[in-house]
């Protein structure tokens, strides 16, 4: 049986961006995405591995930051391997290009 992702809420001081992220994020789309989390509220969690480092919701995170957030929802996904969590960055990344 494959264990399950864990939902939670965690400081966002407790978690960091991963060196190897492959994207950059432009200026507009932070502040638009600050906007929408102030609005709406944090509605899609960041995704984190076993040691606190950002797999998915990098922009999600640098948003919480200028909002100044001491708590954010993830989803720990501490179960995964090194090459599993290679895996879905770039599928995360690469699949979101397919939409139209």
């Amino acid at each position: 049986m494959t264990p399950a992702p864990r939902f939670d809420y965690v400081s966002i001081d407790s978690i960091q961006p991963s060196p190897d992220n492959p994207r950059r994020h432009p200026p507009e789309q932070i502040r638009q995405l600050t906007k929408a989390i102030g609005e709406l509220g944090f509605i899609n969690p960041i995704v984190i591995d076993a040691n606190g480092i950002i797999v998915a919701g990098h922009a999600r995170y640098l948003a919480a930051t200028r909002l100044k957030l001491n708590t954010i929802p993830v989803i720990r996904v501490d179960y995964l391997t090194e090459a599993q969590l290679r895996a879905y960055r770039l599928a995360d990344n690469k699949l979101v290009e397919n939409a139209e």
